[in-house]
């Protein structure tokens, strides 16, 4: 499950596992993907790639919810997208770190 940084393929792999949220982590090395299945979080993927691919989707990411990364705080956003053919509301909450950056990403 979730072989690349793609975020429509992650929202539609996530539909088809019946997940609710989405963890993202954005470590200098790697990028750790949590799922929650009822009231428990599991590991999905662990990702390790070159750093300009996960900078390009995360800048991508934010910039569909007019998120601006440069601002080192907390935010919030939400993305309205097709996915097999059925309309998906997906919130996203930005939280940078001091060692790196968490996405948390609510399917509606």
């Amino acid at each position: 499950m979730f072989k690349n940084l793609n975020f429509q393929s992650l929202l539609a792999d996530s539909l088809k596992e019946n997940l609710s949220d989405l963890h993202l982590n954005f470590l200098d090395d790697k990028v750790l993907i949590l799922g929650l299945t009822g009231p428990t979080y599991k590991k999905l993927s662990e990702l390790i790639g070159p750093q300009p691919e996960k900078d390009n989707f995360l800048k991508d990411l934010l910039s569909k919810c007019s998120i601006d990364p440069t601002l080192k705080r907390p935010q919030d956003g939400k993305i309205k997208i097709l996915i097999d053919s059925r309309d998906i509301t997906v919130m996203l909450f930005f939280i940078p770190l001091t060692i790196g950056t968490r996405i948390e990403l609510r399917i509606i």
